[in-house]
């Protein structure tokens, strides 16, 4: 007869307690999973606590945990900056967005194909100020986007709605061009690069609609030749891909 207990914790929240006998699931907490014996895909960093009842007794529970802060920095990626965007329209400047620069964003995406990234204190050390809160970080899905803008209202205005707006960010993107850093949990360099409005750096994004949009994500942020003016005036800004674009991983709220 074994009993194996297994619980994943995150922080202080408990996520996933699995109990089974003889292969038989049993008083198990009603958020549990159902363990296949494939490997765990773990979202968010997380803490994993573990025990084998054999016989008559508990052994010492096994403790481990798991950092994906390293996941993090290997798949998170700026896709797109909206450094200067396009003077107001005459409806933009009677809505009160008479500011240009009112309509910047930065995008960013996760280049995985398989695993969602958990956000949490993922920060802008340089270029713009913005930090996402452990306490309500977006996890991002595979493949999935997010978009940082300046002024929600006037990029709702501007593009409408249904995009993939997470939050707002503090200061400006120079429209001369300056030095972009990302960091992760435990400060660590995600990216870190520095964009030019003059060439050989594409020169449409500096203020003729165009944003500026980067070809190879696994290619050299620095190298002028991997940016690209994107085709469409005023960039390409993602759309949400569901109502709820981003989710718990576990599903715990």
């Amino acid at each position: 007869m074994k009993e194996i207990e297994t619980m994943w914790k995150n922080r202080a929240r408990s996520i996933i307690s699995i109990s089974f006998f003889s292969g038989v699931l049993m008083l198990v907490n009603p958020g549990a999973l159902v363990y296949s014996g494939d490997s765990v895909v773990l979202g968010q960093s997380a803490q994993e606590m573990a025990r084998v009842y054999s016989g008559d007794e508990w052994p010492t529970l096994a403790e481990a945990a798991f950092d994906v802060s390293s996941t993090v920095s290997q798949y998170l990626r700026i896709t797109e900056i909206h450094y200067h965007p396009s003077s107001p329209s005459d409806s933009e400047i009677a809505a009160g967005f008479d500011d240009q620069d009112e309509f910047e964003f930065i995008e960013l995406m996760n280049t995985s194909e398989e695993l969602t990234l958990d956000l949490s204190n993922v920060q802008f050390v340089d270029g713009i100020e913005f930090e996402f809160s452990a306490d309500d970080a977006p996890s991002l899905e595979p493949q999935e986007y997010l978009l940082l803008v300046y002024n929600k209202s006037a990029f709702e205005f501007r593009y409408g709605e249904g995009y993939a707006v997470y939050g707002e960010y503090s200061g400006h993107l120079s429209n001369g061009g300056e030095k972009i850093g990302l960091a992760d949990a435990d400060g660590n360099t995600i990216l870190e690069f520095e964009y030019d409005d003059a060439d050989p750096w594409p020169e449409e994004p500096d203020g003729d609609g165009p944003s500026l949009q980067v070809i190879d994500v696994n290619g050299d942020y620095d190298d002028p030749t991997n940016w690209r003016a994107s085709a469409e005036i005023d960039g390409d800004p993602a759309l949400a891909s569901e109502p709820s674009t981003f989710i718990d991983v576990w599903g715990i709220y």
